[in-house]
C-alpha cells in the first residue's frame, strides 16, 4: 500500500494534497457593460482550489465607494484571479478611498480631494506596481462619472497596466470570458436600457457557466448609476424572455433542485 501511494503521489500530481490545500482561485467570468445611464456588472459566484469548488456563493463584485448623495461618482470593482490577492488589494483601496472622502467632508469639496472612478483605477494601479510579490489578478474598475453623466470602464491587469475601455462599452475577463466573447460582440448595444443590460449580462454569465469548468454558482449583478451602487436580483429584472430568439434560463439548476425533484418523485 505504501509503494502504491508513493507511485500515485509521484506520477499522478492530481492526487496530491496540494490540490486541496493550495491557493483559493477565482477562475471566473466577470463582465461590465455601459448602458444609457450607467454601468452594469455581472459575475459568477464560484471559487475553487485547483479542481475543488471551495465556495459556490462567493461575491466577486465589491462596492468601492458611493458618493451619489453628494452628487459625485460611484464605483464598483470586479475581481478575477487569486482570492487572497484581490481581496487584500481591494480592502486597501477601500480604506484609502474612505479616508479621502472623510477628508473632503472636513475640508470641503475641491479638485484635489474629490474621488472619481478614474482616481480609483489609478490608485489600484499604484498598489499593484508597488507590490513586492507576484500578484495574480485581473480587475475591472467601473462606475458612474458625474462629470460626463455616463458610465466609465477601466481594465486593470496584474502587471499594473490600465486601459480605458469606455469607448468599447463592455469588458469581460476571467477563464470564462473566451466562451462568451462572440455572444457579447454580437449582442451588445450601447443604447441598452438598464433592464436590457441586466438581461444581457445575466445571459452571458449563464452561457459561460454552461461551458467553463471554473465558472459556476449563480449570476450576481450590480448596477451603478446616478442613484449610486446597488445589487440587483436578475430574476426580478429580466423583462423579456429571450435575446434574439434565444430563451433565457431564469436560474441554473443546482444540487438542491435535483434533490428536491428526486424526493418529489420518490427516486433514490
Amino acid at each position: 500500500c505504501f509503494f502504491t501511494a508513493l507511485i500515485l503521489f509521484v506520477y499522478y500530481p492530481s492526487t496530491r494534497a496540494d490540490d486541496f490545500l493550495g491557493e483559493v482561485s477565482m477562475g471566473t467570468t466577470i463582465i461590465a457593460a455601459k448602458y444609457e445611464h450607467g454601468v452594469v456588472f455581472a459575475a459568477d459566484s464560484r471559487t475553487s482550489i485547483s479542481n475543488y469548488a471551495s465556495n459556490r456563493h462567493a461575491s466577486k463584485i465589491n462596492i468601492l465607494f458611493d458618493d451619489s448623495a453628494n452628487g459625485g461618482d460611484s464605483a464598483c470593482i470586479c475581481r478575477a484571479g487569486s482570492a487572497a490577492d484581490t481581496q487584500h488589494y481591494v480592502e486597501i483601496l477601500k480604506e484609502d478611498l474612505h479616508w479621502r472622502l472623510h477628508r473632503r467632508n472636513i475640508v470641503g469639496r475641491n479638485a484635489k480631494a474629490n474621488v472619481t472612478v478614474k482616481s480609483c483605477a489609478r490608485l489600484m494601479r499604484m498598489l499593484l506596481l508597488e507590490s513586492s510579490t507576484d500578484v495574480s489578478c485581473n480587475l475591472i474598475c467601473a462606475g458612474y462619472d458625474s462629470a460626463s453623466g455616463e458610465g466609465v470602464l477601466y481594465s486593470i491587469l496584474q502587471s499594473g497596466a490600465i486601459f480605458d475601455m469606455s469607448g468599447e462599452g463592455v469588458i469581460t475577463s476571467g477563464s470564462g470570458s473566451a466562451f462568451v466573447q462572440g455572444f457579447i460582440d454580437d449582442n451588445y448595444r450601447s443604447d441598452m436600457t438598464e433592464a436590457e443590460c441586466v438581461e444581457f449580462l445575466t445571459r452571458a454569465v449563464q452561457l459561460s457557466m454552461d461551458r467553463d469548468g471554473h465558472s459556476g454558482g449563480n449570476a450576481r449583478v450590480y448596477v451603478v448609476d446616478q442613484k449610486g451602487c446597488r445589487a440587483v436580483e436578475p430574476e426580478d429584472n429580466v423583462q423579456s424572455q429571450s435575446i434574439n430568439g434565444s430563451p433565457i434560463t431564469k436560474r441554473l439548476p443546482n444540487f438542491a433542485d435535483s434533490f428536491h425533484i428526486q424526493s418529489k418523485h420518490g427516486l433514490k
